[in-house]
């Protein structure tokens, strides 16, 4: 009669530092943080394409502080949003239709919440949802607001009224 031989690995306790589990080669670990590298330089140019100044029509629109567009004697108009958020984006395409009437008639702010620089604004205008719409009179007070996507009719009716001095 031949001897059993005990192999600890098949059934009960196992060697100590043996987990059961196979660890990842040197390479997959390898691919694994040039992965990360590549999401991490990825994610950090996409954050700073998000919260660049924006151009409109040549104007920066983005980097006009409120003070700016205060200084210029009339009314003003900002649209809270982010480059990411759909209704936004439809906001956007209504503003750009529409704002060009009222060129030396109303100043546009657009300020992008998610650009640190523009916090002072979210904050003061206390914006938890986007898009968000303020209107302002020249001196500075809120005569309106609106959340949500507006029509192009429904912009320009607001920006009328807010060039013409009338309250909302």
């Amino acid at each position: 009669m031949a001897a059993r031989k005990n192999n600890s690995s098949s059934r009960g306790a196992k060697p100590a530092g043996e987990s059961g589990q196979r660890q990842p080669s040197k390479r997959v670990t390898q691919l694994i943080i040039v992965a990360i590298i590549v999401a991490l330089v990825g994610g950090t140019y996409v954050y700073q394409s998000l919260t660049a100044p924006r151009t409109d029509g040549g104007k920066q629109t983005a980097s006009l502080t409120l003070e700016d567009a205060l200084a210029q004697g009339k009314p003003v108009y900002i649209l809270f949003h982010s480059l990411t958020c759909e209704p936004c984006k439809e906001m956007e395409a209504v503003v750009r239709r529409v704002i060009p009437a009222f060129d030396g008639q109303i100043t546009y702010l657009d300020v992008n919440v998610y650009d640190e620089s523009r916090q002072d604004l979210v904050n003061q205008f206390r914006i938890e949802t986007i898009p968000t719409s303020v209107f302002l009179d020249a001196r500075g007070n809120t005569v309106s607001s609106f959340i949500g996507v507006m029509t192009d009719e429904q912009l320009r009716a607001y920006l009328e009224k807010l060039s013409s001095g009338e309250t909302q």
